[in-house]
């Protein structure tokens, strides 16, 4: 009998857990997935995040940035 090895699944993080991460108020996470700026998955009325999802969307903002100057 095989088994298959466990799949490595990152897991999703709630609202509070990207805000502190990122060290913004959760209202500031709230506003920016609103205008559809952050990536996340609606899971009824919650908002989940992976964490690679949302550190490559911070890696392409501070690109802009760097860009436009």
């Amino acid at each position: 009998m095989t088994t298959k090895p466990p799949t490595s699944r990152e897991p999703f993080v709630n609202v509070a857990e990207i805000a502190r991460l990122l060290d913004v108020p959760p209202s500031f996470i709230y506003e920016r997935t609103a205008r559809g700026e952050i990536p996340c998955y609606r899971v009824g009325r919650l908002l989940r995040f992976k964490v690679s999802e949302v550190e490559s969307w911070l890696s392409e903002c501070a690109g802009r940035e760097r860009r436009d100057g």
